[in-house]
């Protein structure tokens, strides 16, 4: 009874000849993926026997062993002498231990275990849709009018001058300026400077009227 009321843990030992302060690293890396750990005693000299053991001992039928040269993860259901993980530590051994540490944990909570290739082959993914972002946010800083006048190829709608001319110009006093400025005001703003005088139009009745007499058309 007492044995099932422990907190259900990871338990790590440390055999003979390791550095005890490498516990703190497997501490680190389980408690960021949400599981604790409890120092064991080391049942045997060897890292292997010694991470079965700890996983015997262990509530959640996980453990660890801290070696000299490496770290050695191990589940109750293994054959004792195949350990899930047997990692050196190749001169990185605290690193080592927070990641051994952290798939133990990841081994309680049923996720994919983590390794140096793995976490490398994460970022190389990941940097597409960051350049992908990266793009969006430049072009969301390009001027709305820069914007249209890139996606329509004549200033976003507005019409070009010789256009404006064309539709802007039946008095022959319209400049290219005005034409578009014409073009710009709202449907129904008439503009003062092309508003014509009872003479001026007067004079262009009697232009078109000389016109359509040249051209030998009876005016009625």
């Amino acid at each position: 009874m007492a044995e099932k009321s422990e907190r259900p843990t990871i338990n790590v030992a440390v055999v003979r000849g390791a550095t005890p302060s490498l516990y703190e690293w497997v501490l680190i890396g389980a408690e960021e993926e949400g599981v604790p750990t409890k120092m064991a005693e080391a049942a045997s000299g060897d890292v292997v026997d010694a991470a079965y053991a700890a996983a015997i001992s262990s509530r959640i039928d996980i453990g660890v062993a801290i070696g000299a040269d490496a770290i050695v993860l191990h589940e109750r259901h293994m054959p004792p002498e195949k350990p899930v993980l047997t990692i050196p530590y190749e001169g990185k051994a605290e690193a080592v231990c927070r990641r051994a540490g952290a798939n133990a944990a990841r081994m309680v909570a049923r996720l994919p275990l983590l390794f140096e290739d793995a976490v490398e082959d994460v970022d190389e993914r990941v940097r597409p849709a960051a350049e992908r972002r990266a793009a969006a946010q430049s072009a969301a800083s390009v001027p709305a009018k820069t914007a249209a006048a890139l996606r329509d190829g004549n200033g976003g709608g507005v019409p070009t001058q010789s256009r404006a001319r064309a539709e802007g110009g039946a008095g022959g006093n319209c400049t290219n300026q005005q034409a578009a400025e014409t073009a710009r005001r709202p449907a129904g703003e008439a503009s003062p400077e092309l508003a014509l005088s009872e003479a001026d139009i007067r004079k262009i009745v009697k232009i078109v009227v000389a016109i359509i007499k040249e051209r030998g058309t009876q005016w009625r």
